[in-house]
């Protein structure tokens, strides 16, 4: 690629009169061409390399998985959060599958003997090789909400009944999902914010039973004020 320093070299060259004007001119549209093209062609290379390194990632495993796997726990997402629940569902010797769209990071796990597999859980067809519909739950932690959003649409088109259980990144979002199907919704600012409150309620001289019930009953409230339940009675917080 030519940039801005192949304009001055050039154009010095053409004030000492150290080059043809048809070279010149030629140097020129030559530099401006590259500079418009490379970002292009990075684009091109970096959507290739993306490619190749998701065939690497899958090797083709998808296609091992047994047909007999049922009643089985798929995870969408397999960050910090889908990585500790997967290990609690190993603990309690339940079946699971992770997808992640990562190729890096599910090649990484790969190598550590991990079930997690590369895909887009936005498609269908990907979700019927993993056997959805024979799955007990589907579960979405993904980071991106857009991404979230597409993978419960998609589950519920293929299999309507099927319990989902998402991480949301607020109570927005949270609100959001419920919308689009999914059966239990947790934002997880409010769920940060509810662990935190109740450490300092007792930090701060609280009992633990009373800290307790605080927190349980906001955490209802805010269940309540998700789907979009509050509105007076009880149940309602100042």
């Amino acid at each position: 690629q030519g940039g801005e320093f192949a304009f001055l070299v050039v154009g010095l060259a053409a004030s000492l009169q150290l080059m043809p004007e048809s070279t010149v001119q030629f140097m020129l549209i030559v530099a401006s061409l590259t500079m418009l093209v490379t970002p292009l062609v990075a684009n091109v290379a970096r959507r290739l390399a993306q490619r190749i390194e998701a065939a690497d990632a899958t090797g083709g495993d998808l296609e091992t998985l047994p047909n007999t796997l049922d009643n089985h726990v798929l995870i969408i997402g397999y960050g910090r959060v889908g990585q500790l629940l997967s290990e609690i569902l190993a603990d309690n010797e339940m079946p699971f599958v992770a997808l992640d769209s990562n190729a890096r990071l599910v090649a990484g796990f790969h190598d550590a003997g991990a079930a997690v597999h590369f895909g887009d859980a936005s498609q269908r067809d990907l979700l019927r090789q993993v056997g959805i519909d024979r799955a007990a739950a589907l579960v979405v932690t993904m980071d991106s909400a857009h991404a979230a959003d597409h993978v419960v649409a998609a589950a519920l088109k293929e299999r309507p009944d099927v319990p989902i259980y998402a991480r949301a990144r607020d109570a927005a979002h949270a609100h959001r999902l419920l919308n689009c199907g999914a059966r239990h919704v947790v934002p997880e600012t409010v769920e940060a914010s509810l662990q935190l409150g109740e450490l300092l309620l007792v930090g701060v001289g609280v009992s633990e039973d009373a800290a307790r019930r605080t927190i349980a009953l906001r955490r209802e409230f805010e269940e309540a004020a998700i789907k979009g339940e509050t509105g007076g009675g009880e149940g309602e917080l100042p």
